[in-house]
């Protein structure tokens, strides 16, 4: 399940352009939208660099170097076209989650 926390700098997200960008996200890495989670959280303040948006996207160790690549790419070029935004506007830094480290429904998940 790729979840995506996406903190927004200075924007307004309506829930139609992030339902329809998730979607879009859902078909273009192949995922079912039922097993996709996107959150836009407001950014009252940002000190240093800024971004219109900064992306911590959580993602199941199941995916080889290049699929995670795609994944992360895609949703770089749909924030982007989405919000439009500039090229330097987005930011996503990956943490890939192991198998057994995650709790769903009061149970440990294990994939593979």
């Amino acid at each position: 399940m790729p979840i995506a926390n996406c903190y927004i700098n200075d924007l307004t997200i309506t829930n139609k352009q992030l339902e329809t960008l998730t979607k879009e996200w859902a078909e273009t890495i192949e995922v079912d939208l039922k097993d996709i989670c996107l959150s836009i959280i407001d950014v009252s303040q940002q000190a240093g660099q800024n971004y219109k948006v900064m992306v911590i996207l959580f993602l199941p160790s199941l995916w080889d170097k290049s699929n995670i690549e795609r994944i992360q790419l895609s949703l770089d070029t749909l924030l982007k076209k989405h919000f439009k935004l500039g090229v330097s506007d987005v930011f996503i830094i990956t943490n890939i989650v192991q198998s057994g480290n995650v709790t769903e429904n009061g149970n440990i998940v294990k994939w593979e």
